[in-house]
């Protein structure tokens, strides 16, 4: 007798009607989870890091996810028997991947601005996880026959249900439909940025992720590299108050602590309106000059406009609607799959990406750090006479950071490297130092370099778990009329903490606030206890500080303990 073949995958047979409604709702669910959900949820939820309003992009996100659903419901409409099968099961078998790897494996999230990509071990977890999950829906599907049509329908409206139900959430508490304002109404301009006194200045240039090892690879290769920095003391065991940008930077100026209390925005509110040290040098005399960026340093520069002279009101915003769309295009996709945010970059803020989306417009051009055109505009043009008596400007720039793009001229370069970045780095400062003397204010100006923190290691790990040995960061000093030729170097245990005294010490401010113990007065052997807070994401994606006390030498990791963990229900920011 002759087989039938009836269990055969091609013999699956869907009628018109049944190919249309899994087509239908495949295509609903994938276009809306990763070309609306994904981009408004990202927005809503985000929307102090983005300087642009919902109506700038409900737009083209409304389109792309139109285009994508009409473009795979009638590419999976066209299949019939067991290959509709086959394609509705790959591209479910992604989603649940997805979740997986987001939520188990890899938990992505954005944070440092890095792009390294994934651990060997995460990327062979990685691609098993999507492997094993691919084939085993595909053999469910095709095993399952015309039953899988059920099983396909319960998937899709319980990701379309739960994700719109979540969209429905946003528009309900953000208030997207009237999102109008880009929650900024001042910010720090450039104003000033290329000038300085010619009595007195107080000098402040922070470079971010300056690590005492990125100086020793610099020494290493060019021995004499820093050595003419007249008048300067490098502190190479210096620790930083903070792992990361925040709250290190506004902790800095202010001489505020951020212990995960209130949320950021309310911490920036309070820190630089209520700042003695920056209240101490208005009333001192001092013209104030901060060139920082928006987010990571601040939300919105109005609480300080009372006292800090480079900060101007917005007077208009130009978004870029095609960029926008790409860049949260990019998040959604990139928050399901880890191999495309590591191979691609971590779009946020630090790597600049926002800063290009829109612009903020006011009279003297908003403050972005670019070490490159920074360092250009210095060379071409140097620095001119501000007119006033005192001045006090904190510039901070990107320093040994990532992205590396710098090489050793301060040029673009493809192949650059942290160490030619560095490199490239101090040619600002060497340039700013030498246009001080033209001014012949260098040696009556407190001028420091620093950074913001050392080298990242992990924001899911304690430093015991995944380094080996401590983080140091480097600080430069140059008290007024210091008469050292050569940059001298000392490995007292100081902290970030002691610049703001040294300053008020230095310029002979006259306060009736206490600032603690001075850089200038800290000796090699002084025995002293540090403390630094690390920033680590739980696992609830809250941001907690981790309290470690410092006692010796801090490069020496056994010379940490960790004290407390400061937890908050706070995302990280």
């Amino acid at each position: 007798m002759k087989k039938t073949g009836s269990n055969k995958p091609q013999d699956i047979n869907y009628s018109k009607k049944d190919r249309l409604l899994m087509a239908l709702l495949t295509a609903l669910s994938v276009s809306f989870t990763y070309f609306f959900y994904g981009p408004v949820n990202i927005y809503s939820n985000n929307k102090a890091e983005f300087i642009f309003t919902f109506k700038d992009f409900i737009l083209p996100i409304t389109l792309a996810f139109i285009g994508a659903f009409i473009i795979l419901s009638v590419f999976i409409y066209l299949h019939k028997s067991f290959k509709i099968n086959v394609i509705t099961a790959a591209i479910i078998s992604l989603f649940i991947s997805g979740l997986i790897d987001n939520n188990i494996i890899n938990k992505v999230v954005y944070t440092s601005g890095d792009t390294t990509p994934l651990s060997r071990r995460n990327l062979i977890i990685f691609f098993v996880t999507y492997f094993v999950i691919f084939y085993a829906t595909i053999f469910v599907s095709v095993l399952l026959k015309e039953k899988w049509k059920s099983v396909l329908i319960f998937l899709c409206v319980l990701l379309f249900g739960s994700n719109a139900a979540v969209t429905v959430s946003d528009f309900a508490t953000k208030d997207l439909i009237h999102d109008t304002d880009i929650n900024c109404n001042y910010v720090a301009s450039e104003k000033g940025l290329y000038e300085a006194s010619d009595k007195e200045n107080i000098i402040v240039i922070l470079f971010d992720r300056m690590d005492t090892k990125y100086y020793d690879s610099v020494v290493k290769k060019y021995p004499d590299y820093f050595d003419n920095m007249k008048g300067f003391t490098l502190y190479d065991s210096a620790t930083t108050t903070y792992s990361r940008t925040f709250p290190a930077v506004s902790s800095l100026i202010t001489n505020k602590l951020y212990l995960n209390d209130v949320p950021p925005e309310e911490y920036f509110k309070t820190a630089y309106s209520t700042s003695p040290f920056m209240h101490d040098l208005k009333k001192n005399g001092y013209n104030i000059n901060l060139y920082i960026d928006k987010y990571y340093e601040y939300t919105d520069a109005e609480v300080m406009k009372d006292y800090v002279d480079n900060v101007e009101p917005v007077t208009d915003y130009k978004p870029d609607t095609i960029r926008i769309w790409k860049h949260l295009t990019n998040l959604s996709l990139a928050r399901n799959f880890s191999y495309w945010l590591s191979r691609t970059s971590i779009l946020n803020a630090l790597d600049g990406k926002t800063a290009d989306l829109s612009t903020l417009v006011c009279d003297d051009g908003i403050y972005h750090d670019n070490d490159e055109q920074f360092y250009k505009s210095l060379k071409n043009n140097g620095l001119s006479p501000s007119g006033n008596e005192k001045d006090f400007k904190f510039i901070y720039l990107h320093g040994s950071h990532t992205p590396i793009i710098l090489g050793e001229n301060c040029e673009k370069s493809d192949n650059a490297t942290i160490q030619s970045q560095t490199i490239g780095s101090f040619k600002i400062v060497f340039e700013y130092l030498e246009q001080l003397k033209k001014l012949g204010v260098y040696d009556n100006s407190t001028i420091i370099i620093t950074a913001d923190h050392g080298f990242a290691i992990s924001d899911f790990k304690n430093y015991f778990d995944c380094a080996e040995d401590g983080i140091t960061a480097c600080m430069f000093v140059k008290p007024r009329g210091a008469q050292n030729e050569k940059l001298i170097t000392s490995s007292a245990e100081v902290s970030i903490t002691n610049l703001v005294p040294a300053i008020v010490q230095d310029a002979k401010l006259k306060t009736n606030n206490k600032y603690g113990e001075s850089i200038l007065n800290i000796k090699e052997g002084d025995s002293r206890t540090r403390t630094l807070y690390q920033s680590v994401i739980s696992n609830k994606r809250k941001l907690i500080l981790n309290e470690y006390e410092i006692k010796g030498n801090a490069k020496d990791l056994s010379n940490w303990k960790l004290k407390q963990q400061i937890k908050s229900d706070f995302s990280v920011y």
